[in-house]
């Protein structure tokens, strides 16, 4: 790594990834071959097409073990986890000379034995193996996590699951650790940290602090480019916040408002990618897959706003599109060999007017789509009565009666509102009896709220808060006909046109704190960890004393996380401009996944009560 910190600011998490699979690949005039297994697809996928491999001069990419026949005059790249049954084809395909070279670039830290065994194995083949540290998947500019699609292997439900070996619990911390360590080597800085105490999150700041103090001892071989940074201070450094995601159940369990969250909680996302699911004339269900492209400047302009002003958005761009193609086609029919430049900057302009088009159409169809599930779901009152719980406003609809109300969403969109409300603190016994009683007689389980109750009584015996609360000032919404105006044709008039209140939640609450060093009760008894300093701390409590504010700040969120909290960061360094926060997670998880989590963890509590 070369590059230093103050280059961070102007180089997103996502180039920086894209610029360590470019120096991977080497030349793009020398063609190669790509070998990966599915965390390194996963990771590919996110950062470049198939178009942009080939112009690394990828000719042939292949999975990890499938059959291929030797290319004697061809090097291969290798990216794959740094896994024992990796390692061991990795050396099989040596073995057999299937290339001409073997470059091997890991996901995470390669452990020292796997790095002696691979070494015993390729001696004798003379291959050139180079290991290199990128980290795993990245979303966007400044959002990465660690799994992607249907694995389960660092969610909440694994890293609070009681029947998990010790042994096991430490390989999954240290693998949250190894991939944490490797964003840091991608940004070429080391950071300050500092972790909310008795949970997931303090073991990994634990790791963490050993693994760059290791790594420091190791004179010959850093890896950080943060020589202008003195040994005593931490001038210019970043600040590692790593949060439990038992801290804020609420959140995660909340019905959101704005696009990109819409379209995850209702629709799904995995690697930049969602379905949208309608049944056709014949009665069949027709499934039609959308990516959300880097070139897509609908998306990144308005991904992170309200679900009306999108749906007017949208149909004002389409217009503007129509209009544009309308003038340029004119331009065609009447150019004449007077008007050769004219009819150049049209034709040069046309192809990308026409892929902007097919964005916004696709758009649309996704729009409409979400309309349908938020009159259908009622998501609009399930929104509104959630904001006024968690804001402590007086509620339009008693819970109570939306509980009831069998057509008002699913069954687990009520339970996540209950779950909300029970965790709010305000909810009467008799009103928590008579709520569970209607959604156990409409077949809910009740096993999640076991597990949340499990979860309180231990947060109490920690003297830590059930749930931060958010902070939102003002007014918390507005209707239609007050700030929010959406002429969609596709619009559903028993929707309401709420308009958010832009307010901090609890994880935008804890970095301002940490960041700005403010004395605040919220995170006064955070741990802080300097691997820079000579001896570590023996109070990780202490606070040490800090006379200026953080400008980066890099927030995982262990247990999982979501764009709703990806979106209100987004928003705060958007107030604050000299501030900058990159937010990572274990886990990109949907309410409704959660919530089987909870269940799961509810049962196993249930069974072993019952030993």
């Amino acid at each position: 790594m070369t590059s230093t910190f103050p280059a961070i600011r102007s180089s997103s998490i996502l180039e920086r990834q894209r610029s360590a699979f470019t120096r991977m690949f080497g030349s793009p005039t020398s063609w190669k071959v790509l070998v990966y297994d599915k965390p390194g697809q996963d990771v590919l996928a996110t950062a470049l097409t198939v178009k942009e491999l080939r112009e690394h001069g990828i000719t042939l990419h292949r999975m990890l073990g499938s059959d291929q026949e030797p290319l004697l005059d061809v090097p291969a790249v290798y990216l794959c986890a740094a896994t024992k049954e990796n390692i061991n084809l990795i050396c099989e395909e040596i073995r057999q000379h299937t290339y001409e070279t073997y470059e091997l670039n890991f996901l995470t830290s390669i452990p020292r034995l796997l790095l002696e065994e691979m070494a015993e194995n390729t001696v004798d083949a003379s291959c050139a193996d180079q290991v290199t540290k990128v980290y795993d998947m990245c979303l966007e500019d400044d959002f990465f996590t660690l799994t992607e699609g249907d694995d389960m292997s660092l969610s909440y439900l694994q890293l609070n699951n009681a029947n998990v070996r010790d042994d096991e619990m430490e390989a999954l911390v240290n693998r949250i650790v190894d991939s944490i360590f490797s964003v840091f080597v991608t940004m070429g800085t080391i950071p300050i940290i500092r972790c909310s105490p008795r949970n997931a999150a303090q073991f990994v700041a634990e790791g963490l602090d050993r693994k760059f103090r290791e790594h420091l001892r190791n004179k010959g071989h850093s890896l950080f480019a943060d020589r202008h940074m003195d040994e005593s201070g931490s001038f210019a450094r970043p600040v590692l916040i790593l949060l439990d995601r038992g801290l804020d159940i609420p959140t995660i369990m909340h019905h959101t408002w704005s696009y990109q969250a819409l379209v995850h909680d209702v629709l799904g996302i995995r690697a930049n990618q969602s379905s949208i699911r309608e049944i056709g004339e014949d009665g069949q269900e027709k499934v039609t897959q959308v990516t959300f492209d880097k070139n897509d400047l609908f998306w990144h302009t308005n991904r992170g706003n309200a679900f009306p002003i999108v749906t007017q958005a949208v149909q004002d761009e389409l217009a503007a599109c129509r209009q544009k193609e309308k003038e340029i086609n004119g331009c065609l029919e009447s150019s004449t060999g007077d008007n050769a430049e004219g009819l150049t900057s049209a034709i040069s302009t046309l192809p990308e007017l026409l892929k902007q088009k097919s964005f916004l159409t696709m758009h649309l169809n996704i729009l409409t789509s979400l309309m349908k599930a938020i009159e259908v779901r009622k998501l609009d009152d399930l929104y509104q009565l959630e904001e006024e719980v968690m804001n402590k406003k007086s509620l339009s609809h008693p819970i109570l009666e939306m509980i009831r109300d069998e057509e008002a969403g699913t069954i687990l969109d009520r339970l996540r509102l209950y779950i909300i409300y029970l965790l709010d603190g305000t909810v009467s016994a008799d009103e928590q009896r008579q709520c569970e009683d209607a959604l156990r007689c409409q077949g809910c389980s009740m096993d999640a709220l076991t597990f949340i109750q499990y979860l309180q009584d231990m947060q109490k015996a920690h003297h830590q808060p059930s749930t931060v609360q958010p902070n939102h000032a003002g007014s918390l919404f507005s209707l239609a006909g007050k700030t929010l105006q959406t002429g969609a044709s596709f619009w559903s008039k028993s929707v309401k046109a709420l308009s958010p209140t832009y307010g901090d939640l609890p994880i935008t609450r804890i970095v301002d704190a940490i960041m700005s060093t403010k004395q605040d009760d919220l995170v006064s008894n955070y741990l802080y960890f300097d691997p820079k300093r000579v001896k570590p701390s023996k109070d990780a409590t202490r606070l040490q004393q800090q006379s200026h504010n953080f400008e980066q700040a890099v927030v995982f969120m262990v247990g999982g996380g979501n764009y709703t909290e990806y979106q209100n960061l987004r928003d705060y360094c958007r107030r604050h401009e000299d501030k900058h926060v990159i937010y990572g997670v274990s886990q990109l998880v949907r309410a409704e996944e959660f919530v089987d989590q909870m269940t799961q963890l509810g049962k196993m509590l249930r069974s072993r009560n019952r030993i």
